[in-house]
Parts: C-alpha cells; structure tokens; sequence
C-alpha cells in the first residue's frame, strides 16, 4: 500500500475535475468579454476541457501538491542555522500527471516568469521527472494542463471580484490570460479541435470589467 492510509493517494485528477473547471471557465472568464457565454460557446469549453481530461488520463500518476504556488511556498527561519523551504495548504493534494504541479509553479499568476526563463526551466526539469516524459508529449500536456488550472484561476479572479466584491486578484488578470492565450494558441496549432477554444481565449480582454 504506497498511500499508507494517506487520503491523497486515493484522490486523483478525473473528469469531474475537469468538468468543475469548465463550468467555472464558461460561466466566469467568457463573461469578461461583456456577455454570457452562448449555449454553443459554454459546449465548446466543456468539449475542450473533456478532450482533455482523456489526453492527460493517459498520463502517468504521481502524488502532486495541486496547488504549488509562490502563495504556498515560505521560507521558515528557526533557531537551527540556515533556512528551510517548507509547503502549506495541502490538504488538496492527489495523484495527477506529473506536469501538474509544474503548471501551478511555472505559470503561478502571480509570479510571471519571461519566456525564455520558463522555457530553461521547462527542459532543465523534464529530465528530472518520474519517467522523464519526452520533450513531445511533456510540452504537449504542460499546455493542455495549462488551459485548465489557468482557465480555473482566471475564473475563481473574475467570481471573488464580481460575486464577493474582493478585487484584490484582479491584478493578477493579465498575467493570467497572457498564459492562457499561448497555450491555447499552441495547442490550436497542433490539433485543430482546439482552434473553437482557442478563439474563445483570444477574445479575454486583458483587463476585464468586474462589475
């Protein structure tokens, strides 16, 4: 028994996940554009997001954080020398694909890495993973990954702002469908059913209304 009784290890990343994420997406960040999302358009989302959760389903499984970002990463100073890193909020972890976490740290919406220093640290760490994925299918699923935890961010930002009145995220907007745009645009580029959504994420505007 590899989980030892840990309830992380029978969580994993499946379709009501994906699902969720969609929902969020086609109700919250489509309506940034100034209106609701069409009966055609929210379809559109919940197709991509489906495709994939059965791309990524075919991935391997390892123990992932779920939520590994700057927020969740401290530096502890105690009386022993030296410093230590040390992790918070997991109470969210499960088994997902092993670029999952990577998508959370890498394209952390508040901590906006230049393309070619995301790129270096893409390829120093792929080798490092459990199975060294090949550089093909790792860019590939860090992008898929990509559109839906960044999809989710952009939409839980637009919610607390509009619902809560909490506009302490919308900052964190730009950066956000910056992310979201490039990935999108490559995935289009690779398999055309992407090319409905991607569409959809060109027209986020940057800077969105949150009344």
């Amino acid at each position: 028994d590899p989980g030892g009784g840990v309830a992380a290890f029978e969580r994993r990343l499946d379709d009501a996940h994906f699902a969720y994420k969609a929902d969020l997406f086609a109700t919250w960040s489509l309506a940034a554009r100034g209106h609701p999302a069409s009966a055609g358009e929210a379809s559109a989302v919940r197709e991509a997001f489906a495709a994939i959760a059965r791309e990524v389903g075919r991935a391997p499984l390892r123990l992932a954080h779920r939520d590994f970002q700057s927020a969740n990463l401290h530096v502890r100073s105690d009386r022993l020398p030296g410093e230590r890193l040390v992790m918070i909020d997991l109470q969210g972890a499960l088994l997902a694909p092993p670029e999952y976490d990577l998508v959370c740290l890498l394209r952390d919406s508040y901590v906006e890495l230049e393309a070619a220093e995301l790129a270096h640290q893409l390829e120093r760490i792929r080798p490092q993973l459990p199975d060294a994925p090949d550089p093909d299918a790792f860019a590939w699923r860090f992008d898929l990954l990509t559109l839906t935890r960044k999809g989710k961010d952009h939409a839980r930002f637009l919610y607390a702002a509009r619902e809560r009145g909490d506009r302490r995220f919308l900052r964190h907007v730009p950066a956000t469908v910056r992310a979201l745009r490039e990935a999108t645009a490559r995935l289009a580029e690779r398999a055309p059913r992407f090319s409905a959504i991607a569409a959809l994420v060109a027209e986020l505007p940057e800077t969105p209304c949150a009344e």
